[in-house]
């Protein structure tokens, strides 16, 4: 999760929000005809940690590793080992389960969770390696499985440079906490030899730990697993290292990822391999899935309360250093939130991106030159956190057997572009991608929008969208109040005068807030308008004052009252209200919210007028919305001097 500069103040708002009760487990409704998609046997490491004490201290911790066996149709079978941190035992426990799963045809993953079938794990499958988290529940966890190999290997399959990143809680303790990004060379015959490791520790306090490991090594079976060692040197204790000891580990068949973790340990290893220099924003490009956990212990030395969280998501990159993120944030005991916003990056000739907040790295390479499959985060100082990202495959006309091919991963608020993992909400206007979508360009010139423009429809649900304008590329419509009241889970279909697209699946909730940019691609200076009589455009040159009301547009709050038609414009009078309660932040400051609700005279366009802060400072700042179940941070709005 890339974040720029001021994310420290960003993440802090988010605890304002993430309360509540924990989300439903998500079941039915969700598409399974990328099932196939997913068969064989895959390497697993999963870690689970419980809600943090006001101490510190968590309440439990859990580890799975093993194979998980996938039928292509539905079932898994897992076997391998558990540690459960309540046992007492320390030792690890032989463990076998079964369970299913489903594939959309855009790869976003539901499955049984290994370690408690009665929870429902939300993920992707990517290129490299499958990401899953647990939405809800008792328990922050992440898991990552790589695909066993199909032939034999041998330690030469292990070669080359690769970047580690490596998160633990040493004896299920988060006062034990430690991460570290680091990079290893492989001889391709069992040795690691000696390299550094840098990361952070709890109980090594806030600065950076740079560590030298001599004598690593690792050896490989023919189905490529095996063990890594990394010796602890004599006069140190296991407690005072980044990494240590004896690790399961596990390499793909094509070695390019690598997985691992203690038997008897609560830690989570991910490798991949490096991309040949010179490495560039270039190898960054296009849709990635992610999932991720973290602990943030800065709240601790303050007297707050610190808090596990984890996520799934997706981010896209634009190759020229500037990226959307959508993660989909779970507290144990808590409510879930949805966060959208935008970052900036800059990979070094090594492919690696270190700033305030995290360490980012990535690599393994499909060729040289190709975009990297795989991105990988650890945290940084008080930050402690371990995110996989995997590039998702390239989905093709060939879903469409009619010609009319809606791409099921490019279904975005139309205001902010959010990835596809990011809900879409009641009244949202949502852009629809792919080819062949319609006959010709055409538009409605007049609101209420119609559910059919040039031959062309859109059903979502069943219902018939609200049609702003279509072409065989792009079609912008409007969701169906009542799309998600039965389902959190939205079936899209085109219908281009009598041939029918693919379907496309997509989440749903109550919000999914995009603010409106001057750019036009969601990110920058927000859609804001001065206060009456002026009317005009918020800039550097004509930037708010403290202390003025400005209207600023969006789209994706969802419910309004009075309820209006689908496709209806807002009425003036009486103004329609978003249902969801609305709050801003301008440059981290709390910001009165006078009015949320729909724009008059136009659907699908909701307007929030909000008073700027006192404490709000001067400059280009960040104009954050949030919701009970999103918060958004991509927009910015100039504030005079």
């Amino acid at each position: 999760m890339l974040r720029i500069s001021d994310s420290r103040i960003r993440l802090g708002l988010l605890t304002m929000v993430l309360v509540g009760t924990s989300s439903a487990v998500l079941a039915q409704g969700f598409d399974a005809s990328g099932d196939g998609a997913l068969h064989g046997d895959y390497f697993v490491r999963q870690i689970s940690c419980s809600s943090i004490a006001a101490d510190g201290t968590n309440g439990g911790a859990r580890s799975l590793t093993g194979t998980i066996t996938f039928d292509g149709a539905g079932s898994f079978s897992f076997a391998g080992q558990v540690m459960d941190a309540s046992s007492g035992s320390g030792l690890p426990a032989s463990y076998t389960v079964t369970g299913t799963y489903a594939v959309a045809s855009n790869n976003l993953i539901q499955m049984t969770n290994p370690l408690d079938s009665t929870l429902t794990m939300s993920g992707a499958l990517g290129v490299s390696a499958l990401v899953a988290s647990t939405p809800s529940g008792g328990n922050a966890d992440l898991l990552v499985a790589i695909p066993a190999a199909t032939t034999s290997v041998s330690q030469a399959t292990l070669q080359g440079t690769y970047w580690m990143g490596l998160l633990d809680f040493q004896h299920g303790n988060s006062l034990l906490a430690r991460d570290a990004l680091f990079s290893v060379s492989a001889t391709g015959t069992g040795s690691f030899g000696t390299f550094v490791i840098s990361g952070n520790a709890v109980n090594l306090g806030i600065s950076p730990v740079s560590q030298t490991i001599t004598g690593g090594a690792y050896t490989l079976t023919s189905n490529g697993s095996g063990t890594a060692t990394f010796p602890v040197p004599a006069g140190f204790a296991v407690e005072s290292m980044l990494i240590s000891g004896n690790k399961n580990l596990f390499v793909s068949g094509d070695g390019n990822m690598v997985l691992g973790g203690a038997p008897d340990g609560y830690d989570l290893l991910v490798g991949m391999k490096t991309i040949p220099p010179p490495v560039g924003n270039a190898q960054l490009k296009n849709l990635y899935y992610e999932a991720g956990i973290g602990l943030d212990f800065s709240p601790l030395r303050t007297g707050g309360v610190v808090t596990w969280t984890s996520h799934f998501g997706s981010f896209n990159a634009s190759g020229t250093g500037v990226s959307i993120w959508h993660e989909h944030l779970h507290t144990p005991g808590g409510s879930a939130l949805d966060y959208t916003f935008d970052s900036e990056y800059g990979l070094g000739s090594n492919g690696s991106l270190s700033e305030f907040y995290y360490r980012e790295a990535v690599g393994a390479q499909v060729q040289a030159g190709a975009e990297g499959q795989a991105f990988l985060l650890t945290g940084n100082a008080d930050n402690y956190a371990l995110a996989l990202s995997v590039r998702a495959p390239a989905f093709t006309t060939s879903l469409s057997p009619t010609g009319v091919f809606l791409n099921p991963s490019y279904v975005a608020n139309a205001a902010n572009f959010a990835p596809i993992t990011n809900p879409i909400a009641p009244g949202e206007l949502v852009s629809l991608y792919g080819s062949g979508l319609a006959p010709t360009t055409a538009a409605t010139p007049n609101a209420p929008y119609p559910p059919q423009i040039a031959g062309v429809s859109v059903s979502m649900n069943g219902l018939a969208a609200p049609i702003y304008q279509v072409s065989a590329g792009r079609i912008d419509c409007i969701v169906p109040y009542a799309v998600a009241d039965k389902s959190p889970f939205v079936t899209i279909q085109v219908n281009n005068n009598g041939r029918l697209s693919n379907p496309a699946m997509v989440y749903a909730s109550g919000t999914a807030p995009g603010i409106f940019t001057l750019s036009q691609d969601g990110i920058g200076d927000g859609a804001i308008l001065h206060q009456p009589p002026n009317y005009s455009v918020v800039s550097s040159t004509a930037p708010a004052q403290r202390g003025e009301t400005v209207q600023v547009f969006l789209t994706g709050l969802g419910k309004v009252s009075p309820s209006i038609a689908d496709g209806a414009p807002g009425a003036a009078n009486p103004l329609s209200s978003a249902t969801a309660a609305v709050a801003a932040f301008i440059d981290g400051q709390p910001a009165t919210v006078i009015f949320a609700g729909l724009a008059p005279g136009y659907p699908g366009l909701y307007q929030v007028n909000v008073q700027v802060p006192a404490g709000a400072s001067s400059g280009d700042v960040y104009l954050d919305i949030s919701t009970p179940s999103a918060y958004h941070s991509q927009a910015r709005i100039f504030v005079g001097p």
